[in-house]
C-alpha cells in the first residue's frame, strides 16, 4: 500500500503545528520505524493514515485515497485492509482470546469455519495455542499484546500500523513481536512502527525516520532530517 504526503500540515485545534510542509512517500512493502520523543507526532501520523484526524493543509493519500476528503464508506474500505496495534491495545478484556481475534473476521462477514480456522492459526502464530478460551483479563500484558497482533494479522492486512509495539515488554516477548512484524512484511504488507526504543532499529532491515519534539517547515521528512 502506497502512502504519500505532499506539503502536509497538521495541528490539533488550539495547539502548535505537529507537521508543517511534510513531504514523504512510503512505497508498498516498505518497513519504516518512526523514532522520536513523546509529542513528536508519531501516533498522530498513524491517526492521519487511518482517517481518525484530517490534514489541516496539503495532501495525504493512502492507497490512492485522499485522506482530507475521504468519507465513511471509503474509510471503511481502507480500514478493512489495515491492521492496527495501538499502545492501549483496545481489547475486550472480559471476552476470550479467541473472540478478540475472531471479531475482525466476523465483521468482514467470513463464514464460521473460516473464522475458526484462521483465528486458531493466528493465535498459534503468536504463541498462544491453548489460550483460546482464556478471558483476556487473565492474561499478562505481553500475552495481551500478542492477542492484539493476532487480531491485526488474522485479516492479512495490506498495511500494518504498530504504535510502540514492544513498549513494556520483556526482551524475549519483544523479540517474538518483532518476528510477527517481519512475518506480516513478508506477506506483502506495508509496515509502519513507532518506537522510542533505538535497539529495534535495523533489527528488521527497515528504514528509519527520526522526529524531533517539534517539526519545522519543509525538508524531505517531517523533521527535515536524514532518513536512513
Amino acid at each position: 500500500m502506497r502512502i504519500a504526503a505532499e506539503s502536509l500540515d497538521f495541528a490539533y485545534p488550539g495547539g502548535r503545528p505537529v507537521f508543517r510542509g511534510l513531504a514523504w512517500t512510503i512505497e508498498p512493502g516498505d518497513l519504516w520505524f518512526l523514532v522520536g520523543p513523546s509529542g513528536s507526532g508519531k501516533t498522530t501520523w498513524l491517526r492521519l493514515c487511518l482517517g481518525l484526524v484530517r490534514p489541516t493543509g496539503g495532501r495525504l493519500t493512502v492507497d490512492g485515497l485522499d485522506m482530507g476528503n475521504a468519507r465513511g464508506p471509503e474509510l471503511y474500505r481502507l480500514r478493512r485492509k489495515t491492521g492496527v496495534v495501538f499502545q492501549e491495545l483496545r481489547l475486550f478484556l472480559h471476552q476470550t482470546a479467541f473472540d478478540n481475534v475472531a471479531v475482525s473476521l466476523r465483521l468482514l462477514g467470513r463464514s464460521g469455519p473460516e473464522v475458526r480456522s484462521r483465528t486458531l492459526e493466528a493465535l498459534a502464530a503468536v504463541g498462544l495455542a491453548g489460550f483460546e478460551e482464556r478471558p483476556v483479563s487473565t492474561l499478562s500484558y505481553g500475552q495481551q499484546q500478542r492477542v492484539a497482533f493476532a487480531r491485526a494479522w488474522v485479516r492479512r492486512p495490506r498495511l500494518l500500523l504498530a504504535d510502540e509495539p514492544t513498549g513494556n515488554l520483556d526482551a524475549a516477548t519483544a523479540e517474538s513481536v518483532l518476528d510477527l512484524v517481519a512475518a506480516m512484511r513478508e506477506d506483502g504488507a506495508t509496515v509502519i512502527v513507532t518506537t522510542h526504543d533505538r535497539r529495534l532499529l535495523g533489527r528488521l532491515g527497515g528504514k528509519v525516520l527520526e522526529l524531533p519534539s517539534s517539526s519545522p517547515v519543509g525538508g524531505d521528512s517531517p523533521a527535515g532530517l536524514p532518513v536512513r
